[in-house]
């Protein structure tokens, strides 16, 4: 297994997000995710990588708690002790959402967790979508 670095990782998500930003004439000359923008440029998103070999996940989220940032991004790599493509991630996602929205103080930030294949698979579509279009 071929584990990428954290500074490659980070490098390939922001260079998705930055995509994600522009805006393309196939969405009426908006970007696929017209709120991601604001996060950005005002550095309001958390970053972060689980590798659940090294740390907890509420050590994350209380990294991303301390930070003051608004949204948080956690990528969750494969390693050698786990395969997260075989993980039904929707579950955590919901569990992350739900213990968010149950505290007052927590009820307006957003988390998502992502493996690093959902965002190569968009950045290759990403350039498939470039290159079809004239």
């Amino acid at each position: 297994m071929i584990v990428e670095s954290r500074d490659t990782i980070i490098g390939k998500v922001s260079e998705y997000l930055h995509w994600l930003t522009i805006p393309k004439k196939e969405f009426g000359n908006m970007p696929v995710c017209p709120y991601l923008n604001a996060e950005l440029s005002k550095d309001l998103l958390y970053l972060d990588i689980w590798y659940t070999h090294d740390n907890q996940f509420m050590d994350l989220m209380e990294s991303f708690l301390l930070s003051g940032k608004n949204s948080a991004l956690i990528v969750c790599p494969n390693t050698h002790t786990i395969d997260w493509s075989a993980v039904d991630r929707s579950v955590i996602q919901k569990q992350i959402t739900d213990l968010l929205r149950k505290n007052p103080q927590t009820e307006y930030l957003k988390c998502m967790i992502s493996h690093p294949m959902r965002t190569l698979k968009w950045l290759v579509l990403r350039r498939e979508v470039e290159l079809l279009t004239f």
